[in-house]
């Protein structure tokens, strides 16, 4: 019987030699059959290479799963798709929100050239094509004819691997007013693809009524700007505490209300103002050249630098007493400013300004611009010498009598300009403010 079994035993013993050289042992193997749940544990390293890479546990668990697994697995690894690096121009976007980007990727120059249309229409800047043609396209805001100071700057060309226009260089920043007047951007090709399908469906629609809607939907009328102006009151009063911030209304028999003053002091100026700035506030006024044709008053001071610090403006339908004195009682009550008491003031002597002055602050030491005084004073004296002589005479009275000699009829003109008020020698001491 015993031979029998080393017979049996030697039937195999041929299988088993070509194994019997490898010394590794396997453990540590634990095989869930649950399908989602498969795993192998780390196996220890054998002499052989080839088993080593053979038995790793990432192969052992790819052989062990099944095939849905591994269509589970292959799903996952499309849906990891790298995104495209830059975006792609949607044309279907609401046209106020198209904004061209670094990057953007078009499919021809119209697209691109719409796009930076609607967003010049959305945001009310004069931006125009300073090079269009079959190699790039160079966008740039201001006025072709004139040397402009905005950096804004669009510059778009054909991609090398595909047939897209893409924007290469981009400088987005704005450093303009907002004229609402659009040039030649805004073509009749741009408003035919705006309402392309309202006129399909009433092809008998009046002029009249186009432009009506135009102005309603791409917000050209500035009447829906001044319906605004209380949110902006609102918000300003909301991100600046303590500032004082006043509208005025005119309520009119038809029962509509139209802008008349707008105030704004914030509340940082006015306090660096009290604690780092000289003992003197200039008062002047300009014309507004935009779209709003009213006019801007400003109060403004010095700085321990000598530097214009401004403090309080005001937005007003023209330079008079009345808005002159509303504005000045404002300044006053946000200033402190004690009935002008230790106080200068330098203004260009506006018959309005003088007699608020005089009325809110009586105390106060009223000084002349002297740059003011000469712009109407060249023009009717041109001469360098009496040009000379002027700003000689606003440092020191003695000038003055060399102007005599020179020319009676100039001495006379500056007398009646009463010299106490523009010439240094005459100002009181101790403001620490040498401005004429």
């Amino acid at each position: 019987m015993a031979s029998s079994e080393e017979e049996w035993n030697d039937q195999f013993a041929a299988l088993n030699e070509p194994f019997c050289w490898m010394d590794f042992e396997l453990h540590r193997i634990y095989m869930d059959h649950e399908p989602e749940d498969e795993f192998v544990s780390a196996l220890d390293k054998c002499k052989d290479n080839f088993l080593n890479v053979l038995l790793n546990d990432a192969n052992l668990r790819n052989a062990s799963m099944s095939n849905e697994m591994r269509a589970r697995e292959s799903d996952k690894d499309d849906e990891e798709e790298v995104q495209p690096k830059y975006r792609v121009h949607d044309p279907n976007i609401k046209w106020d929100k198209m904004e061209p980007k670094f990057g953007d990727i078009f499919e021809s120059a119209e697209q691109l050239k719409f796009c930076v249309a609607n967003y010049v229409v959305s945001h009310g800047y004069q931006i125009y094509f300073a090079k269009c043609d079959s190699v790039r396209i160079v966008a740039k805001c201001g006025k072709s004819n004139e040397d402009n100071q905005c950096p804004f700057r669009l510059h778009a060309a054909w991609m090398y691997k595909e047939r897209s226009l893409q924007i290469k260089t981009m400088t987005r920043i704005h450093k303009c007013s907002r004229p609402f007047t659009f040039g030649s951007i805004v073509s009749p090709k741009w408003i035919g693809r705006h309402y392309m399908t309202e006129i399909a469906k009433k092809p008998k629609l009046k002029l009249r009524e186009m432009i009506s809607d135009i102005r309603r939907t791409f917000r050209c009328d500035l009447n829906e700007h001044y319906a605004r102006i209380w949110d902006y009151f609102y918000e300003l009063l909301r991100s600046n505490p303590g500032s004082t911030c006043k509208v005025s209304v005119i309520n009119n028999p038809d029962g509509k209300s139209y802008f008349y003053i707008f105030y704004i002091c914030f509340k940082a100026l006015s306090s660096g103002r009290k604690s780092g700035c000289k003992k003197m506030i200039g008062l002047d006024g300009c014309f507004l050249k935009g779209e709003v044709k009213d006019e801007l008053l400003t109060t403004i001071a010095r700085d321990a630098n000598n530097q214009v610090y401004p403090i309080a403006w005001v937005v007003v339908d023209a330079e008079n007493k009345p808005n002159w004195t509303w504005f000045l009682e404002l300044t006053h009550d946000d200033l402190i400013l004690d009935g002008g008491r230790g106080l200068v003031i330098i203004s260009d002597q506006h018959k309005g300004l003088l007699e608020a002055v005089k009325d809110i602050l009586p105390h106060v030491e009223h000084r002349q611009c002297a740059r003011h005084i000469y712009e109407n004073f060249k023009k009717a004296y041109t001469k360098l010498e009496l040009k000379r002589l002027f700003w000689a005479s606003s440092m020191s009275c003695k000038h003055i009598g060399e102007i005599k000699k020179l020319s009676p009829g100039v001495y006379e003109y500056l007398m009646s300009k009463h010299p106490r008020t523009w010439c240094r020698a005459f100002f009181t001491p101790g403001f620490a403010c040498e401005a004429v």
